[in-house]
Formats: structure tokens, sequence, C-alpha cells
């Protein structure tokens, strides 16, 4: 079975399709240049966008050391809570703990990397 199927049309019928823009009536017309422009018109207003959207709400970067004080004033403050159980204040230092190891990998690979 080869790639290409073959097409049983009539030349007729062929040329009605090629032809079929020829008979309707055009509304509006576009030169290639006027097309070409649209084209990128369209795509310098997306770059801008996107230029702008980068520009208009930039994060910080949260370092290390504020996540780990972070992490550090959570467990304080559900150690003072009432509605927490020791169970959940545990599972926030296995949290903390997995934060320091990750840490930990992060200094070594950056060691690597100089």
């Amino acid at each position: 079975m080869s790639g290409a199927a073959k097409l049983n049309v009539s030349d007729k019928a062929l040329q009605e399709w090629v032809d079929v823009d020829m008979k309707k009536s055009v509304t509006l017309s576009f030169t290639d240049d006027e097309i070409i422009q649209s084209v990128l018109d369209e795509q310098h207003s997306k770059l801008t966008e996107a230029d702008g959207e980068e520009e208009d709400d930039p994060e910080p970067r949260v370092s290390w050391q504020d996540a780990m004080n972070g992490l550090s004033v959570f467990i304080k403050f559900a150690k003072q809570c009432t509605y927490m159980n020791a169970h959940e204040v545990i599972s926030l230092h296995c949290i903390q703990n997995e934060f320091l190891l990750q840490r930990g990998k992060n200094c070594r690979q950056r060691d690597i990397r100089k």
C-alpha cells in the first residue's frame, strides 16, 4: 500500500474547486504587503504584552534564610496554639527537617558547580 492515495476526481470537478473563489463576490481583499504587515503587527503586540507582564509583576525571590525563618515562626505559633495537637507539631518539625536536608543538597550542588 502506498502512502499517497489517488482520488478519482474529474477535471471539471477539480476546476470548479479551484475556481470557486473566482465566482464569489469578495467584500474585502488584502494585498500581500497588507497581510504581512498585519501578521507582523500582531506578533509585535504579543511581544510587547508579554514584556509588559514581566515588568508589571516581578515577584521577589525568597531566600533560604527567609523560608527557614518563616518555618521557625510557624512552628513556634503551632506550639502555642491550643487547637494544634502534638502530632501536628511533630509533622511541622518533619517538614522543617526535610527543608534543611534540601537546603544542604542545594548548597553542595552549588559548591560542585563552582
